[in-house]
């Protein structure tokens, strides 16, 4: 097993995967993915990817980019995307994954790593809560997303 940092040049790998991951989560119909943009965005620098190889083949991804903590002005990470292959799961891969990525967070100082996994992803669930040890934050808010669209009828408001 190998953990490294993605370049540019994995940029297949890391669309294959990341097309799996809405496959999985039956959301394939909205995945809109460039591999273009992926590129782009990993050359510079605005996402940053952990890749797990295993018997030279990419099975796994840690997707993520840097955030601004409001409160405390410090620099934190944003988990996007984290996917093991589905007949690689349960082998330890993910716990390895999820623990280099917290590694490589510590290693840059980050405050704080954030991320969201939703309610009905009871497997995604098990692993953090039970398999990490992690509790959800206890925070009780809303997550708004403005598309395009939205944030043009934002401009219109009187």
């Amino acid at each position: 097993m190998l953990i490294r940092k993605a370049k540019p040049d994995d940029v297949e790998a890391i669309f294959e995967l990341m097309q799996d991951l809405a496959r999985h989560e039956n959301v394939l119909e909205y995945f809109t993915c460039k591999k273009q943009n992926l590129k782009e965005f990993l050359k510079q620098n605005f996402i940053k990817a952990l890749l797990l190889e295993h018997d030279d083949k990419i099975i796994g991804l840690a997707l993520f980019y840097l955030i601004f903590t409001g409160l405390s002005a410090k620099k934190a990470a944003k988990l996007e995307v984290f996917f093991i292959k589905k007949e690689y799961r349960k082998k330890g891969f993910a716990k390895a994954l999820f623990k280099a990525l917290n590694e490589e967070c510590l290693k840059k100082d980050y405050e704080s790593l954030e991320f969201i996994c939703v309610n009905s992803n009871k497997k995604g669930l098990d692993f953090y809560e039970l398999g990490c040890g992690l509790k959800a934050s206890s925070y009780d808010y809303k997550t708004f997303i403005l598309e395009k669209d939205d944030m043009q009828k934002m401009l219109e408001l009187t």
